[in-house]
Parts: structure tokens; C-alpha cells; sequence
């Protein structure tokens, strides 16, 4: 099946909405339920509300983590280590080298959010409840300007074996999860063949601001492009769409002072509106 094409603001949340009632549809026959038995409660029980999003700037990037990719590896491979060894000492220097700008004291899975949040390679995967916060990231790499973008729906609760997992009910088996593959020696874990689907506590700054979810992935499941079409639908952005899509989306505040909260992200607003970078003017 062709992907479908969003050109604006305004057909992105047209087609959101359209498969989020297509879903919806599909949800109250999957479960026997006629329309007066579907879901009346607060947000948190519509299926519409069950919808991810995420925004990658080229359309051809597969749905993988950073230590998943290529130049990860390469990288590894450059130090003359393992590429799980690599993984390690990444996440290892993040801790070392933070510890004094971290106030209190964090779970091995809040540290992994955080570090992820920063640009760490991780094994996890971003999403956001607000499609707009993706299509942002799928605007606004410099260096893939002239290359087609992709926005990703995941149907978050489709599959009924594996779950969503609200973190402050289930910490300890996402920690020891990722104690046992990133401590030292690593232990005997199992590889699950399904991602992790995380709800992360919304604590101040970057996770509550991006309204932030993650897919944590392991060896046996480190792509997911083979979950569109099913339980993934995937828009195209075309190019020559993409500085039209960013002038939109600062109209609506949706831009880096507004996702990254922070006073060099702030002043990088500023600037890009002194100075008309990328023609936003």
C-alpha cells in the first residue's frame, strides 16, 4: 500500500484523525462491544488516545534505535570493541559524567530516559502522544532538507500480548532489564522478539514537554519496519513541503523553545528569527 502524503498542518491532523476513528471502529468490534458499550470515560480510555507518533527527517531511515544503526557499529568497531561493550561504556560515561548536574537519585531506566533525551545512543526508540511534536522532527534536520520525511502512527495497544508498561507500576523489570545487559559483566537476559512499549514518569523537562513514549528493543527486535502496515501507518512529507510545514508549526509554538526547554534552544529561536535562517521569515 501506497503511503499517504501530508503537505501541511492541516492535513496532518485530517489524516490523524482519520485513522484514529478507522482504529477506533476496529477496536469496538475486535472487543464485541456495540456503540453504546464503547468507551465514554476520560481521555486515557478512547482509543484515539492510544495512538504514538514519531518524526524522522528522511524516509528512508529504518525504525532502529541509534546503537542499532550502522555508524553505532561502526564506531565499535573503530575502538576495537564489541558492540555491546561500546554500548556500555557510553551509557557508563553518561553516568560519570552527569552525576554532578543530576540533583537526586535515579533508577538505571530514568537515567537510560535521560540519557536518551540528551542524544545518547540507546536502544530506545522516541515517540509522542502529539503528532505535531513528531512532525516537527521530521522538518527540521539541516542536513536531510532535500530528503523526503516520514511520520510514523503506532496503534499502541493493537497487539494484546504485549502491552504498554506504565513505568511508576513497573520499574524493576524494565531496571532489571537494563541492568542486566548494561551492567558489568552483563547478565544472562532474555531477549524479548516484541519491544518494550514504556509510558515514563512525566517529571519535568524534556519527557514532559515532548509528551514523551518509548519502545525499548533488544537484539531480536532491533528494527520494527516490519510492523507497518499492521500496527504501524507511515505518512510521507515531502521535501519541497517541509519549510511551509516549520512556519505552520511555529505559528502554533511548536518549536525548540517550546520542546527543549532550555535557554540555548530559546536563543537558538531568537536568532532563527533575527536572522530569517532557512528562509523562515
Amino acid at each position: 500500500m501506497k503511503d499517504k502524503v501530508i503537505n501541511d498542518v492541516s492535513s496532518c491532523l485530517q489524516e490523524i484523525n482519520e485513522i484514529a476513528d478507522a482504529y477506533e471502529e476496529y477496536a469496538t468490534q475486535e472487543y464485541e462491544l456495540d456503540g453504546e458499550d464503547a468507551p465514554k470515560g476520560p481521555t486515557w480510555y478512547k482509543y484515539h488516545h492510544n495512538l504514538w507518533f514519531r518524526g524522522q527527517s528522511n524516509y528512508e531511515w529504518p525504525l532502529s534505535p541509534k546503537v542499532y544503526r550502522e555508524d553505532f557499529y561502526f564506531a565499535a568497531h573503530k575502538a576495537f570493541d564489541f558492540h555491546l561493550g561500546y554500548e556500555q561504556t557510553a551509557f557508563n560515561q553518561f553516568i560519570v559524567r552527569t552525576k554532578h548536574l543530576i540533583s537526586k537519585p535515579l533508577s538505571t531506566s530514568e537515567l537510560y530516559f535521560l540519557a536518551q533525551h540528551h542524544g545518547l545512543p540507546t536502544r530506545l526508540l522516541d515517540w509522542t502522544t502529539n503528532p505535531l511534536i513528531a512532525l516537527y522532527f521530521t522538518v527540521t534536520d539541516i542536513k536531510s532538507k532535500n530528503k523526503d520525511g516520514a511520520l510514523f502512527a503506532f496503534f499502541s495497544r493493537k497487539n494484546k500480548k504485549n502491552d504498554v508498561i506504565y513505568v511508576q507500576k513497573e520499574y524493576k523489570r524494565i531496571d532489571n532489564y537494563l541492568s542486566g545487559i548494561l551492567g558489568y559483566p552483563p547478565k544472562k537476559t532474555i531477549e524479548p522478539n516484541y519491544p518494550f512499549k514504556i509510558i515514563p514518569l512525566t517529571s519535568p523537562g524534556r519527557i514532559l514537554s515532548q509528551s514523551s513514549r518509548f519502545s525499548l528493543h533488544s537484539d531480536n527486535c532491533a528494527n520494527i519496519n516490519n510492523l507497518i502496515e499492521d500496527e504501524i501507518v507511515k505518512f510521507i512529507i515531502p521535501s519541497s513541503e517541509k519549510e511551509l510545514i516549520k512556519k505552520e508549526l511555529s505559528l502554533l509554538n511548536i518549536n525548540k523553545s517550546s520542546i527543549f526547554l532550555d535557554i540555548d534552544n530559546i536563543v537558538a529561536d531568537i536568532n532563527d528569527e533575527i536572522y530569517c535562517t532557512n528562509n523562515n521569515c
